[in-house]
């Protein structure tokens, strides 16, 4: 955890071969195949419900590409949003300044890496958008105003730090749609390959923002941790929860007002989501504890007011 910067590993050493922004076969090239679904069925949280799953084949394949765009709009938000803003951020002289310069060009490199991804996925939208006559919802997700509300509620001196925090959490949290997404073969080519190079630029991105963090946190002083630790349960769940609004739109495409309520709750309030969120959040929790974030009690506290350490009994 205290290891000097100079031990920075740069995981970019290949960045010029491998990233998705240097590939020749750039993902939205594939033409699509009938017969194959959009999005994982496996991965679809709405399909989850009986209703859903009785819905006609039809629906249930317009279903499918909202469930797409919905995490394509996502991947475009982080992107460009918090992540850029940071990455940029880390590579400025002035913030952090003793960061080793190989560190801050690698935030660049991320910087890159991540617009790559948002161009990708905005590509692919207006490409599905084409072929199925479907329009993206263009729903903002949750997060954001996640992020607003805490930024609210902290010094506005603290603003920085909250978002290289957010962002910490949010490159190092495992989804399950960026690991099952590229296996899945009844899915179509392009989105699989889309899903995969994502994942696999994603993997560096997470080694670099957790060593980013084993630097940063023991230089931080007590009482700017005790800040920052209680924010976190909130940043790990503003990724992790399912999204209502965003849900409940979708939802609406298909059923009634009412009928869109009475599944969303029931899909919110099910076990499974639950023990979801906690598996996802399980590789970051992991980070913060070999950093011994929650031998500090006031963000262990925060961690199991949100039922992210103790499952209760």
């Amino acid at each position: 955890m205290s290891r000097p910067t100079k031990e920075y590993i740069s995981r970019f050493k290949q960045w010029q071969d491998t990233a998705i922004v240097h590939l020749n076969t750039h993902p939205t090239l594939q033409d699509f195949e009938e017969g194959l679904d959009f999005y994982s069925r496996e991965l679809s949280l709405l399909l989850k419900h009986p209703k859903v799953a009785s819905l006609p084949k039809e629906k249930i394949d317009s279903l499918l590409v909202l469930e797409l765009y919905n995490y394509l709009e996502f991947t475009v938000w982080l992107e460009l949003g918090p992540v850029n803003e940071v990455c940029n951020l880390i590579r400025m002289p002035s913030f952090l300044p003793w960061l080793s310069k190989e560190m801050k060009d690698d935030a660049l490199k991320i910087y890159v890496d991540e617009g790559a991804h948002a161009e990708m996925a905005f590509s692919l939208i207006s490409k599905i958008e084409d072929y199925t006559k479907i329009k993206s919802l263009r729903l903002e997700p949750m997060f954001l105003k996640e992020l607003d509300a805490i930024i609210l509620n902290q010094p506005k001196e603290l603003e920085k730090m909250i978002k290289v925090f957010f962002v910490i959490i949010s490159e190092t949290l495992i989804t399950g749609t960026l690991m099952g997404l590229p296996n899945d073969e009844n899915v179509q080519k392009g989105i699989r390959e889309f899903a995969l190079d994502h994942a696999t630029d994603e993997g560096k991105h997470h080694a670099y923002f957790k060593h980013f963090f084993e630097i940063l946190w023991p230089k931080m002083p007590r009482e700017l941790q005790i800040t920052i630790g209680e924010q976190l349960p909130k940043m790990m769940l503003g990724f992790l929860n399912p999204d209502a609004h965003v849900l409940k739109q979708v939802l609406l495409q298909f059923f009634s007002e009412e009928e869109s309520e009475e599944i969303l709750n029931d899909l919110l309030s099910s076990e499974e989501i639950i023990e979801g969120v906690r598996k996802s959040s399980f590789p970051t929790k992991n980070m913060l504890k070999k950093s011994k974030l929650f031998e500090i009690e006031e963000i262990e506290n925060a961690f199991n007011d949100y039922q992210l350490l103790k499952v209760p009994v």
